[in-house]
Order: structure tokens, then C-alpha cells, then sequence
């Protein structure tokens, strides 16, 4: 395997990495960010309504459908 892509993200420290709807979800300690994985552009943002750096999500999966996001 070898890197495809780098994209830089601003939106803190990357938690975690989910795939599924035809984009690559990442998780980071303000919220959610989606990626076309085609163009290798941001697609979606999603933020956190209070964001806790110290919490942040900590865990995200794709799973039927829908984008699943723990915060603690």
C-alpha cells in the first residue's frame, strides 16, 4: 500500500476514520469532516455545537446509512 493523497485539514487533531456513502469521514476534536475521495476535496463539515478539545469525538463509524459519532 502506498499514500494516495494528503489533504490538509483544519479542524484540530484527527480522532478517527470511518468509510461508507462514497466518502471518507474523519473524525477531529471539533467535529466531523467529509471527503470525496475522487477529488480529495472536503465535501462536508460538520462541527460540534460546543466543541471540548479535550473530548472531541472519539469514535465514528458509517454503518447502513448513517454516520455514527461518540463524544465521550
Amino acid at each position: 500500500m502506498r499514500v494516495q493523497a494528503k489533504i490538509h485539514l483544519d479542524a484540530g487533531t484527527t480522532r478517527g476514520i470511518a468509510f461508507g456513502g462514497g466518502r471518507v469521514w474523519v473524525s477531529t476534536e471539533s467535529g466531523v469532516v467529509g471527503l470525496d475521495p475522487a477529488t480529495n476535496a472536503v465535501v462536508q463539515t460538520i462541527d460540534l455545537i460546543e466543541p471540548k478539545r479535550e473530548v472531541g469525538p472519539t469514535a465514528i463509524a458509517y454503518l447502513d446509512g448513517d454516520l455514527w459519532v461518540s463524544i465521550e
